[in-house]
């Protein structure tokens, strides 16, 4: 997996298909088959989910431990009076950070 998001941070790689050596593919071609837990060559809505899923979660978690995303996202709490979740969030993965 580690050596595939390696790959992921090139926008092109070279595919490792026998049937086409040397091909370059886009790096979406390669994230999407990540997801293609069927091997069919294309997402089932089940997988699209899935994948979709990573994808939101991922963002959302480096826009909240990122300074600059956090404290806009605060800001936009603060004004919805829901700020102590953000900051209950924030001392919980402050712990997590700790212990490891």
């Amino acid at each position: 997996f580690a050596a595939t998001l390696k790959r992921l941070a090139s926008d092109e790689t070279t595919s490792k298909d026998s049937n086409a050596p040397g091909q370059k593919i886009h790096a979406a071609e390669l994230y999407m088959s990540l997801f293609d837990t069927d091997y069919s060559g294309t997402l089932q809505f089940s997988e699209f989910c899935v994948m979709l899923n990573a994808t939101l979660n991922a963002n959302l978690l480096f826009m909240l431990r990122d300074e600059i995303g956090g404290d806009f996202l605060l800001r936009h709490m603060e004004k919805e009076l829901n700020a102590e979740n953000f900051h209950f969030w924030r001392a919980v993965d402050t712990l997590d950070k700790d212990d490891d």
